[in-house]
């Protein structure tokens, strides 16, 4: 959990790092706004001060969390210059190996 957080807090970070690094043009759709309508449910407590534990929970957390991973993996690829774009999908590997392990049906948060 904690590897999860510290994962959100660096994507966030480097995220809003290269998004206002020097450019000679941003491309459409790589403002701030459009990382932080990705990269928002991929952080814990953006939606409120809410685990989800229970399989219920998960139902509705884990579609949105892999649509914001795959959200931020766009932005990623389109926005960013090569080498934070690298450093970014690593982040993002690790976020998507984590959610997946979280919302398998035998992974550890369906055993509530």
């Amino acid at each position: 959990m904690l590897r999860t957080i510290a994962v959100a807090c660096l994507l966030l970070g480097l995220f809003e790092y290269t998004a206002a690094g020097p450019t000679t043009k941003t491309p459409a759709g790589c403002g701030t706004e459009s990382f932080e309508k990705c990269g928002t449910d991929l952080i814990i407590f953006a939606g409120g001060p809410v685990i989800p534990v229970s399989k219920e929970e998960l139902v509705t957390t884990c579609p949105k969390e892999k649509t914001s991973e795959k959200c931020a993996r766009a932005y990623a690829q389109k926005c960013l210059a090569r080498f934070p774009r690298g450093m970014v999908m690593l982040l993002l590997d690790g976020i998507r190996t984590e959610v997946n392990a979280k919302c398998n049906d035998s992974g550890a948060g369906h055993q509530g």
